[in-house]
């Protein structure tokens, strides 16, 4: 492993952050993922990767982990027709009248 650690054949994430000027979070986030492939040496957690492997990642567009799905927009936020619009405005109508304890569409006086 000290191959590894001292070889110009391989870089540190954080000497990848820097070429990149990324966080090494980032980086460290596509070798978790595997977007970019490396090796991490002994218990430290410490990575490295082969400058071959590091050509190929930029080559890929240099992807960072997977993002999570954005969440849809909330069905309340999107354009109502007139018909929705209306039938809204019923019910809000009958619940306010069951509220007020009965009584006519129209609104008192």
């Amino acid at each position: 492993m000290e191959y590894l650690e001292r070889s110009p054949d391989y870089l540190t994430a954080k000497e990848i952050a820097s070429k990149q000027r990324v966080s090494i979070d980032f980086v460290r986030a596509a070798l978790r993922a595997g977007t970019l492939k490396g090796h991490t040496i002994g218990g430290r957690g410490d990575w490295r990767v082969s400058t071959e492997d590091y050509e190929r990642w930029l080559a890929a567009g240099a992807p960072g982990a997977p993002s999570k799905p954005k969440a849809s927009a909330p069905d309340e936020h999107r354009i109502r027709t007139p018909e929705e619009i209306e039938e809204a405005n019923q019910v809000h109508r009958e619940t306010e009248r069951k509220w007020r304890g009965g009584g006519s569409d129209e609104p008192e006086a």
